[in-house]
């Protein structure tokens, strides 16, 4: 569990694994806050984004920066929950996205990244599976 300083003087706790991405909350959001995007539900934290990541760096949970289709903020991916990635579709989404990241089969992110670039970075931010240890054969003994 991470505990997360909200406005007021709010403490929550927050899973690791329940983070889908935070980002700087927007000026009609709440000012001077950090939106964390908790799958059913959004909080706002007054911690910098940078001390947020490190909180959830430091959980080890796996990050990845993104680009929002429209503007200059930094959305930071929790990599090990993108199910997905597909094309955008200009149809739905900004002009500018290039890629959907699925979280579920209603959570998406539009993302300015292309689909290669987003499942790059999703792929270097996600740990290495360790190889798995081959089982040695057991020597074949005769039952009598």
């Amino acid at each position: 569990m991470i505990m997360i300083n909200m406005p007021g003087g709010a403490i929550e706790s927050v899973k690791e694994k329940d983070l889908l991405w935070m980002r700087k909350a927007l000026p009609d959001e709440r000012k001077d806050a950090v939106m964390l995007n908790l799958g059913q539900i959004q909080r706002f934290s007054i911690e910098s984004l940078d001390d947020l990541r490190q909180k959830f760096a430091d959980a080890g949970v796996h990050l990845a920066d993104f680009t929002p289709p429209a503007g200059k903020l930094v959305i930071i991916v929790n990599a090990e929950n993108v199910g997905e990635v597909k094309p955008a579709n200009p149809i739905f989404v900004h002009d500018n996205a290039h890629a959907v990241l699925h979280f579920s089969p209603r959570v998406m992110l539009a993302v300015r990244e292309t689909v290669a670039e987003a499942k790059a970075k999703i792929a270097a931010a996600r740990p290495r599976a360790k190889p798995v240890a081959r089982a040695r054969a057991r020597p074949h003994r005769d039952v009598a």
